[in-house]
């Protein structure tokens, strides 16, 4: 598998912050779909936003972002300095060129599928791993067998 290198706009999505191992995220994004529904907003974008290194970070310190894309005109939260677990906020996903990384299978092996990417990066020489990542999450969970789920990595690179 290769790397594609990719510029990517600003992202504006509404989040749910996760605290926790990163495999635990599921009940964040319940939680998150619960907020779209009672707000009335479809979003066709789904994003885990991430901020720690499982390398360095404890996995009950984990941070995270469960994001949807907001499209134009939706009601918005109130803005929230530094969200808590389980908190809704505002996130903007900053554009710029970004390392992509195609994984395709269940969301159990995205941990695997994130080793093979840093390892590739390091090999390609494309750049040191920044202060956060991000996954998009290309196939709908609930209408895609698990095997067939598409994932996009995302790792900014520096120009």
């Amino acid at each position: 598998m290769s790397i594609e290198i990719k510029d990517m706009p600003r992202m504006n999505c509404i989040a749910v912050r996760h605290v926790g191992p990163y495999h635990t995220m599921g009940r964040s994004f319940g939680k998150l779909d619960r907020v779209l529904r009672d707000r009335g907003i479809q979003s066709h974008t789904w994003i885990g936003y991430y901020f720690d290194d499982v390398e360095k970070t404890p996995p009950d310190e984990l941070r995270s972002d469960c994001c949807a894309v907001l499209p134009a005109g939706a009601a918005l939260p109130e803005a929230v300095e530094s969200p808590e677990d389980g908190e809704v906020h505002l996130v903007s996903i900053p554009a710029g060129r970004y390392a992509v990384w195609h994984h395709v299978g269940p969301y159990t092996l995205l941990g695997e599928a994130w080793r093979g990417f840093m390892c590739e990066m390091e090999t390609e020489k494309i750049g040191h791993p920044g202060p956060f990542a991000f996954e998009i999450y290309v196939d709908d969970v609930e209408r895609t067998a698990p095997e067939r789920l598409r994932t996009d990595l995302y790792e900014p690179v520096s120009p």
